[in-house]
């Protein structure tokens, strides 16, 4: 569910006129067990109920982004992948001996 802060954060550029896109792996063709057209149809609806537009919706990331706004995803450092805060999260200082597979799993 999207909170009145996140749908503010996203009317503020589009007041502006810059291009905003939903990001989510709701819409990725490679997830199993997701219908991923009801999916994207459902959200479609819900920025045209919000936002009085649809956005454009996506699961890939590009180069032009600006910015990035997600509930998990952590800022860290270009080129060094330090994490600014000096902290990574609790998941992450966990025991990695399940390899990178297990540690960003626990991340949910």
């Amino acid at each position: 569910m999207v909170g009145p802060r996140a749908t503010k954060l996203t009317r503020t550029p589009l007041a502006h006129g810059k291009d905003v896109r939903i990001f989510t792996a709701r819409v990725n063709p490679n997830h199993r067990g997701i219908d991923v057209i009801r999916a994207r149809r459902a959200i479609e609806a819900w920025c045209e109920r919000h936002f009085g537009q649809v956005l454009p919706v996506s699961y890939e990331k590009d180069r032009d982004m600006m910015l990035l706004s997600d509930d998990r995803a952590r800022q860290v450092e270009h080129n060094t992948g330090r994490v600014p805060s000096g902290r990574l999260p609790h998941a992450f200082r966990a025991d990695f001996r399940g390899g990178t597979e297990r540690a960003l799993s626990t991340v949910s």
